[in-house]
């Protein structure tokens, strides 16, 4: 069992990596888009309208796979008092119930979102279809439930990180 969870938690540092990577790369596009659109704007004269656009879509995919990578790195905002007050019986069930409702909440985000992508909508400018953008909302619960599964087994049962 132990090694079924290194081995699990080794996937899961492999998905929440290259979310990373795909994040920076993200980033970097849209300084990049953002800079061009600026330079078009202002110093010809000619915007070009679909950098708002392709910003904005992108922009969704980073907030949204950027939110699992945080949750992975437990660094998502959290109310703590009363967990730093708690003996260590009420934090174990803290921890519990935290993953339970994170779970729970990344769940509905992979199966709502999923029916939520099937949509008519395409960009004005991009012809981008209004699935891509919303693609981000089950690709990152996906990977939040991936990351849950981690924190249950190698962190709660296993008790280690």
């Amino acid at each position: 069992m132990k090694t079924l969870a290194r081995g699990f938690k080794k996937f899961t540092s492999v998905v929440v990596k290259l979310s990373q990577i795909f994040c920076a790369l993200l980033m970097v596009a849209m300084i990049i888009i953002v800079t061009v659109g600026v330079f078009y704007r202002y110093v010809l004269g000619r915007p070009l309208p679909w950098v708002t656009e392709i910003v904005r879509f992108s922009l969704v995919w980073l907030s949204l796979i950027g939110a699992a990578v945080a949750l992975y790195k437990n660094e998502h905002v959290a109310v703590n008092y009363f967990y730093k007050k708690a003996g260590k019986k009420l934090k174990f069930l803290f921890e519990i119930l935290n993953v339970v409702i994170i779970g729970y909440f990344s769940y509905i985000m992979l199966v709502y979102g999923y029916e939520f992508t099937d949509t008519l909508y395409t960009g004005t400018f991009t012809g981008i279809s209004g699935t891509v953008p919303r693609m981000a909302i089950p690709v990152s619960g996906g990977i939040m439930i991936l990351v849950v599964i981690d924190q249950l087994i190698n962190n709660i049962l296993f008790g280690r990180n």
